[in-house]
């Protein structure tokens, strides 16, 4: 009977990257649900300061400029 051998995917610093990245959602989201940040964005889009404010957290400041981003959960400027 022939061995069945399994194709071995090469490692690459790609393929590295992404196991290492693999937990960061699940923490990320745990963090936020810990902090209760999602529910501060629960009645709409805020600023970093606005979200810091209500949840007793540092405000983060935006690297581009001066303005704070807002936060909305979603991908729509408002």
């Amino acid at each position: 009977m022939a061995k069945k051998t399994r194709r071995k995917k090469q490692v690459t610093p790609e393929r590295l990257m992404e196991l290492s990245f693999v937990y960061a959602p699940p923490l990320i989201i745990s963090a936020g649900v810990s902090n209760k940040v999602f529910d501060s964005l629960e009645n709409g889009a805020k600023t970093s300061p606005e979200v810091a404010e209500q949840t007793g957290g540092i405000a983060a400041r935006s690297a581009d400029s001066n303005e704070c981003p807002r936060w909305s959960g979603s991908s729509e400027k408002r």
